[in-house]
C-alpha cells in the first residue's frame, strides 16, 4: 500500500523525508533484514551481526533523508537497498584491511546521535546504546580536536563516502596530496581519540 507523503503534520522537509523514511522502514524491515543477510556473507557475519548492518543501514537512511524522494515502496526498497550494498561494502573493506576492527557508524548528520532513537528501540538494548552514545560523545569531541582540513578530509572521505577525486577537487589538492593527508588525519584522529 504506497504512502501518501501529502499527508504530513511535520513542517520541515526534511523533517517529513525522515518520517517517511521511518514509516517505510517500519513497512518493510523484514525485506530490508533479508537484504541485509543475503548480501553480507559470512566473512563479514564473523564480525559484525547482521542487526548491527540493519541498524547503520537504517541511520545512514535517515541521515540521507534529504536525498530521498518517494516514489512507491518498490523504489524505496531499491534506494534502502543500494545504502545497504554500502554499508557492507564500506564494513568489509574494513574486515579485510583492519582485522578486528570494524568502524563505527558516524552520528547523525548534525555530528550529534542518530535523528530518531524510537526506530531501534526494539533492535538495540538500552546498554548498547548507552555505550554507542558514549563512544559517538568521545568521537566527536577528538574530531574537534583536529585541525579543520583533518576534519575536512575525514568527513568528505569516511563520511561522506566520496570517491578520493571528488575529495581532492572539493579540496583543491591532488588526489595523491588528499591521500596522504587522510592518512596523517587518520593517524591524528586515533591519537585524539586515544588521549584520556
Amino acid at each position: 500500500m504506497p504512502i501518501d507523503v501529502s499527508q504530513t503534520d511535520v513542517p520541515n522537509s526534511d523533517d517529513a523525508n525522515t518520517a517517511l523514511i521511518q514509516r517505510l522502514v517500519r513497512r518493510h524491515t523484514r525485506s530490508i533484514r533479508r537484504i541485509i543477510n543475503r548480501r553480507s556473507g559470512p566473512e563479514l557475519l564473523k564480525r559484525t551481526s547482521a542487526d548491527d548492518l540493519f541498524q547503520d543501514t537504517v541511520a545512514e537512511a535517515i541521515d540521507s533523508a534529504d536525498t530521498f524522494e518517494y516514489v512507491d515502496d518498490r523504489r524505496f526498497i531499491a534506494w534502502i537497498t543500494t545504502i545497504a550494498r554500502r554499508v557492507i561494502a564500506t564494513k568489509l573493506r574494513v574486515v579485510r584491511t583492519r582485522p578486528g576492527e570494524l568502524r563505527i557508524r558516524r552520528p547523525g548528520s548534525s555530528g550529534v546521535g542518530v535523528p530518531d532513537r524510537d526506530l531501534f528501540a526494539a533492535i538495540r538494548t538500552p546498554s548498547s546504546i548507552v555505550a554507542a552514545d558514549e563512544h559517538k560523545s568521545a568521537l566527536a569531541a577528538a574530531m574537534r580536536g583536529l585541525p579543520e582540513h583533518y576534519r575536512q578530509i575525514i568527513t568528505l572521505y569516511k563520511i561522506d563516502g566520496l570517491p578520493m577525486s571528488d575529495v581532492a577537487s572539493k579540496m583543491n589538492r591532488s588526489t595523491g596530496a588528499c591521500a596522504s593527508l587522510l592518512v596523517r588525519a587518520m593517524n591524528a584522529l586515533r591519537d585524539q581519540f586515544a588521549k584520556p
